[in-house]
């Protein structure tokens, strides 16, 4: 598959940077914070905490780009960043919750999915991915909504690229079947 311009200038700003060149990082930052912070944002489904997420992120790629083997790897590696500061968001989110009292925990509309299943504030193909488990929800998102590749996917969550076509083909699957009022 060919390259985009875009993935080659990435490619040449992390050699510019495993280089010495210090404005590069800059740039990078430029090219791929926006999209990482909403991935994080959609992750986490909350933008603060997404932001938050992303941010600690890019202290582990500024830390480990040097060490980056392949540049044509960084979007992959990137995500893969992001994904593990969103996982421990969700761990440190749980870890609290359990100390809670009872009855705030169990407030409603704190910070559950209700809160967020507001259907004058989405339409139909986003509530049907919201309704996808998260291991197909993240794999058309990133597919569909950050166009990363499927080995690109594979690299950020952990998994082989046969996995990742295989969540991507069973979610169009789900997806169809719930726009068009069909249960699987």
């Amino acid at each position: 598959m060919p390259r985009t311009p875009e993935q080659i200038y990435s490619e040449l700003l992390v050699l510019r940077r495993q280089g010495g060149d210090r404005e590069a990082m800059g740039e990078l930052y430029a090219l791929y914070a926006p999209r990482l912070i909403r991935y994080a944002s959609r992750l986490l489904g909350d933008p603060e905490q997404g932001a938050e997420a992303a941010q600690e992120a890019w202290l582990s790629i500024v830390a480990g780009i040097g060490s980056l083997a392949d540049p044509a790897r960084f979007p992959g590696w990137a995500y893969r960043l992001v994904s593990n500061r969103c996982a421990d968001h969700i761990r440190r989110a749980q870890r609290d919750r359990r100390h809670l009292p009872r009855a705030a925990a169990s407030r409603p509309g704190a910070d559950g999915p209700e809160a967020r299943d507001d259907p004058d504030e989405v339409d139909d193909l986003r509530r049907a991915i919201r309704g996808l488990d998260d291991e197909h929800r993240v794999v058309v998102e990133l597919f569909y909504l950050d166009a990363l590749g499927v080995a690109e996917i594979g690299r950020a969550l952990g998994v082989p690229a046969g996995t990742v076509k295989s969540r991507l083909f069973n979610a169009r699957r789900r997806l169809r079947a719930a726009l068009e009022g069909d249960s699987l």
